[in-house]
């Protein structure tokens, strides 16, 4: 509904009497002009319908009345070709290590460094999928987003503001290739009320899950679910 439209001619406040909704036209209380306003007139909202999913595995939740809490296990993100290939890795560089500690040659060591860098990122990482949980805290003020115990790059905490909060949509990405092929994982992101796009949860294997969390997010604040470009 437009609650507020100025004359196209003079710019004088035209008057709700003078508003043909359905015809899109007005007349100006001042100078009397008729003219269209179909151009201003936002184009209407597409609704989802409910997904109602059922509880994925992976997650976890807590309902109460004062707060909703989702807890995203990530070892539900384990695959084997990762594990294949930083058990293969480690392997190799653990060798040299031990070449070079054995023979007392150190300056192996500087040769492997980055190889040695990327063998300790990926058992960190690997340790971080067998432990970590993210644990996403919603109540009428605040949505939280907590990665713990283990820290890890890229996986930031977030605070934000629920009056801040116009929409929820999951979306699928490419979250890296094997054997020349896009890997793809899922992620929930928000609209913010003054436009801005940011992103609440990433690195999910299944829709299901991305699905789930918007669902259950929306549900809780009393966001009406409606399509956004290029969601689930």
């Amino acid at each position: 509904m437009i609650l507020q439209l100025n004359c196209e001619q003079c710019g004088a406040p035209v008057s709700a009497n003078n508003i043909n909704i359905e015809k899109a036209i007005a007349k100006c209380d001042l100078c009397g002009a008729v003219f269209s306003f179909e151009n201003k007139i936002p184009p209407p909202v597409a609704e989802k319908p409910p997904l109602n999913l059922e509880l994925p595995e992976g997650i976890d939740m807590l309902k109460l009345s004062s707060e909703l809490t989702l807890y995203v296990k990530w070892s539900s993100a384990f695959n084997k070709f990762l594990i294949l290939f930083s058990a293969i890795w480690n392997s190799v560089v653990f060798f040299f290590v031990l070449i070079a500690i054995l023979t007392g040659q150190l300056i192996i060591l500087l040769f492997i460094s980055v190889h040695l860098a990327i063998a300790i990122g990926l058992t960190w990482y690997l340790v971080a999928l067998w432990y970590n949980t993210t644990e996403i805290s919603v109540n009428r003020q605040m949505i939280s987003v907590r990665h713990k115990p283990i820290w890890v790059p890229f996986y930031r905490n977030r605070d934000i503001a629920a009056i801040d909060i116009q929409q929820l949509f999951s979306r699928e990405y490419v979250a890296g290739t094997v054997n020349r092929q896009p890997r793809h994982a899922f992620e929930v992101r928000l609209l913010t009320t003054g436009g801005k796009e940011l992103r609440l949860l990433h690195g999910l294997k299944s829709p299901q899950q991305a699905q789930y969390i918007e669902q259950e997010i929306e549900k809780y604040l009393k966001i009406k679910d409606v399509y956004v470009s290029g969601e689930l």
